[in-house]
């Protein structure tokens, strides 16, 4: 038998309701939020486990430094003299930030990436994802069917088209050939 104190035994039942904290990026940033929902990655918005919370944290610490780094370079800032880019590795100022900026952007990938297939519940996120993978299919065998009967109401219409036009050129063809007939001028059959 397991040793359990009164003040964990008396919190046991803290443990099974799941702290979830929900990022209200739909007021802060309404076109991120809906981008999130079409791309179907809303769900990093929703904080439920430490683990989540951490590589939110470290996706956005690489992000911004990848950015910020970048960004003295572009802005030509690491070239401003400093009384400690005068010697050794400060000479390379921008080198460094370039290299260190390239490097923190694969870290920020792949913390985003972890960030995006990190599942807390085992299943929930793939079942979600075939979810709207199934939704995605029949939606797409609906277009596809809907697409196919329009083309080929558009053949039919086309085919209806070209078949009066021949006719009608076919029409003109023996009119122009009667008279050409009945022209006794020898120019005219020519």
């Amino acid at each position: 038998q397991r040793l359990v104190c009164q003040p964990c035994r008396a919190n046991s039942h803290r443990r099974s309701a799941p702290m979830v904290l929900k990022v209200p990026l739909d007021k802060i940033w309404p076109t991120g939020h809906r981008w999130l929902v079409v791309l179907h990655m809303d769900h990093l918005l929703e904080i439920k486990s430490n683990v989540r919370l951490m590589l939110l944290v470290s996706c956005v610490i690489s992000w911004g430094y990848c950015i910020t780094w970048l960004l003295d370079i572009v802005q030509l800032t690491c070239f401003t003299v400093a009384p400690w880019k005068e010697e050794g590795i400060g000479k390379w100022s921008c080198l460094v930030y370039l290299f260190g900026g390239i490097a923190l952007a694969f870290m920020g990938q792949h913390s985003a990436m972890a960030l995006a297939y990190y599942d807390e519940g085992g299943e929930e996120l793939r079942e979600r994802k075939e979810r709207y993978l199934n939704e995605m299919q029949k939606q797409t065998a609906d277009v596809l069917t809907r697409a196919t009967g329009q083309a080929q109401k558009l053949c039919g219409l086309l085919s209806t088209d070209l078949g009066e036009k021949v006719n009608e050129h076919v029409f003109r063809m023996r009119t122009i050939l009667l008279k050409i007939e009945k022209d006794r001028n020898p120019q005219a059959k020519r």
